[in-house]
């Protein structure tokens, strides 16, 4: 299942080539994504936008993190 994330693609469009993988802004990573929510007066407070190529490149950070964890692991089992 983690292997659609270390896929790189340039999906072509209209605009030019849109692709499968980007990091997401500095200020998205600091504060992270605003989801849309239902405020306190019962009016929709949408969230952020938020671009398939920032999740993609999410999903890829934290399945490279897990794999480095797992093999840090794998090798204090073996000592």
């Amino acid at each position: 299942m983690n292997k659609f994330a270390y896929v790189l693609r340039a999906y072509p469009m209209r605009g030019g080539d849109y692709p499968s993988m980007e990091a997401p802004p500095a200020a998205m990573q600091q504060n992270g994504f605003k989801p849309t929510f239902k405020a306190p007066d019962g009016t929709l407070s949408p969230g952020d936008k938020v671009e398939y190529k920032h999740l993609n490149y999410i999903f890829n950070d934290l399945y490279a993190k897990a794999a480095d964890m797992d093999s840090r692991l794998t090798a204090l089992e073996g000592k």
